[in-house]
């Protein structure tokens, strides 16, 4: 990973910092990545791909594109990645940086002569150009493939680091011991440990209490610093102890046994081989005593597999035939009873859910109990590929549940514009059937008229003017009587006291007009400023609802935005299937070569019982048949 980023800071360092080439979101590629959340980094720069987004002359984008999809198994797609881009770097340290990256690559696809041909394309002054962590995967590389080719080197000519150099020289070791040089391979692990020469025996219950404490040496003295370098301790000890086996060794090969930490993955067969070592010492009842104890745990490697058949052969060596014959019948029913459960999770193992409770643990952060896997799937759990590939299934599995909770959302977005464009039809409707309209022209008038009224009262000093209604009723029913009076006035012999009656009553009228004048004044103004306030807040009513109209709620565009969303969330949804879809291939296949190899070991191991069990009953029978003459002859 850290070669990676360095490759991408020293591309962003050449391209001056500039990001115009860079897809949308690269932004979010980056923090995706180091935060990391590799997936999602992954799945966005897919979409960029489809999308036709990604410049193919744009050497971030692209290296990472690679990295990831060799992470996750994409070997074809990483290739093409990396070779497109050896035709546009023209930087010589990053082309050899990309020939690196595919050197490894074809090392992991187990293609030794494509990593050595694109390890031939880098140049000795190249690597002198590349950082300390490139060149340090470079030599590691050219070593490990010599190896890898039969060639003894000497590691000392590699500028590794000390962990690689580990790594080579247990390589170095194994392939001495493949060739035949055994001697030359103790010697090369004793050196890497730095044993002591120490072969005394301490006793059963000495040597098996400070294994099963945690081991023989403490972890300062053995100098471990990380998880890693303890695992390859623990396979340096556990093959050290088989050659020192294999020489006849079997003390020292004990010794080297229990170096192997209780909780390694290597612990099942350094205590099986442990066993066998004891055995060949004639120690039985300490064998027996091992492999009891081994057979009690749960199977993680298939040396475990061996312990019930070792079981019934320490009894036996101990000259326990009833026991052993117990042995072996409880080790044939546990082979069938293995097989059948081994068979019945063949049937299930291509299901989609098969692996989901390993992914529900390991995403609450708990380790795999046994109830929760098969124990013929448990030597699984020590594979560090299958481990990783759980631990991305568990991440496509979470990044898929966050992409149906963003489809989720939009869905409840969608819901919420057609509630507002519902909302906003009503209100269309509510305003197209409200009169504010029409009524406010009417007030207006009113207002205008009574102070045009106002106004010609206080200029005339006019009191009847402001009469009320009923005042006004009988001003005109005055006016009125006068006019009859005077159209008859000729024919009336008594018209001067008619209108001696009219003027009376015009002037009790007036009277009371004078006397009511500033009451009906400041009434009248009183009307004249409510008109002017129902005017005002109809206005201010009219001007927010002229304000909603403008204000364009563009349901439309909104609409094309969330299916653009939708969109891309769907190409990530497809994007992440197809990634788990080939996840869970790799791994059903890894499981289906497992329990194919642990079937037929188990069916070979029900054999030998089975055999056993009829070669001990045998035996017996034999001793019974030599024992009951010499009976007969006694009772003679």
């Amino acid at each position: 990973m850290r070669l990676v980023v360095i490759l991408l800071l020293a591309i962003a360092q050449s391209s001056g910092g500039r990001a115009a080439d860079q897809p949308p979101g690269w932004g979010e590629v980056l923090y995706e990545y180091f935060q990391g959340n590799h997936f999602e980094a992954l799945t966005q720069l897919e979409i960029a791909a489809h999308r036709q987004q990604l410049d193919p002359s744009a050497a971030q984008p692209a290296l990472l594109r690679g990295r990831l999809s060799m992470q996750f198994g994409l070997y074809s797609q990483a290739e093409a990645i990396f070779k497109q881009q050896l035709d546009h770097l023209d930087k010589p340290t990053l082309q050899a940086a990309v020939y690196i990256q595919l050197a490894n690559l074809y090392e992991q696809l187990g293609d030794l002569e494509a990593a050595r041909t694109a390890l031939t394309n880098v140049a000795e002054n190249q690597v002198a150009g590349l950082n300390a962590e490139q060149q340090d995967k470079y030599w590691y590389l050219v070593a490990s493939l010599q190896i890898q080719g039969g060639t003894l080197i000497d590691i000392r000519r590699f500028p590794v680091n000390a962990l690689s150099r580990e790594y080579l020289n247990y390589n170095l070791a194994m392939m001495e011991a493949d060739r035949g040089e055994t001697q030359n391979a103790v010697a090369r692990l004793q050196s890497m440990l730095k044993v002591r020469p120490n072969s005394e025996d301490a006793g059963f219950f000495s040597r098996v209490g400070d294994w099963v404490s945690g081991g023989w040496f403490s972890a300062d003295e053995q100098q471990i610093n990380t998880e890693e370098q303890a695992s390859l301790k623990d396979r340096q000890w556990l093959t050290l102890g088989y050659l020192l086996q294999s020489l006849g060794r079997h003390q020292d090969a004990i010794n080297a046994y229990q170096q192997v930490r209780q909780d390694s993955v290597d612990t099942q067969a350094a205590m099986l081989a442990w066993g066998w070592a004891a055995a060949e010492r004639g120690e039985f009842q300490l064998a027996l005593s091992i492999w009891q104890l081994l057979a009690q745990q749960p199977v993680y490697q298939h040396e475990s597999y061996e312990a019930p058949l070792a079981v019934a052969y320490a009894y036996e060596k101990l000259n326990a035939p009833r026991q052993a014959l117990t042995a072996l019948n409880q080790a044939s029913r546990q082979y069938s009873e293995w097989i059948n459960r081994l068979q019945a999770e063949r049937v299930q193992l291509y299901q989609s859910d098969f692996f989901q409770p390993y992914v529900q643990t390991w995403q609450q952060g708990q380790s795999t109990p046994e109830d929760v896997l098969s124990p013929v799937l448990m030597p699984l759990l020590t594979d560090d590929l299958f481990s990783q590939q759980v631990a991305q299934l568990a991440d496509l599995q979470q990044a898929d549940q966050r992409v149906l909770y963003a489809l989720q959302q939009l869905t409840m977005f969608e819901q919420l514009i057609d509630e507002r464009q519902q909302s906003a039809q009503q209100r269309g409707e509510a305003l197209a059937h409200n009169n504010l309209l029409q009524t406010l022209p009417t007030l207006q008038q009113q207002r205008d008229g009574l102070q045009t009224q106002l106004d010609t009262v206080e200029h005339q000093q006019d009191a009847l003017a402001l009469l009320n209604d009923d005042g006004q009723a009988l001003l005109q029913r005055i006016g009125k009587a006068d006019t009859r009076l005077s159209a008859i006035e000729q024919q009336m012999p008594d018209a001067d006291s008619y209108r001696a009656r009219i003027r009376r009553l015009h002037g009790i009228l007036l009277w009371q007009a004078e006397v009511d004048y500033a009451s009906n004044l400041w009434a009248g103004k009183r009307n004249l400023q409510a008109l002017d306030s129902l005017l005002a807040s109809g206005q201010t009513r009219l001007g927010s609802i002229y304000q909603a109209m403008d204000r364009r709620a563009h349901f439309d565009a909104q609409r094309a935005r969330i299916t653009g969303l939708r969109s891309g969330l769907l190409l990530a949804q497809q994007t992440q299937q197809r990634l788990q879809d080939k996840l869970l291939a790799r791994m059903q296949q890894a499981a289906d070569v497992l329990l194919i190899e642990t079937e037929q070991q188990l069916q070979r191991y029900r054999r030998q019982a089975q055999i056993a069990i009829v070669r001990l009953q045998d035996e017996t029978l034999r001793k019974q048949q030599a024992i009951k003459p010499e009976g007969a002859r006694d009772e003679g």
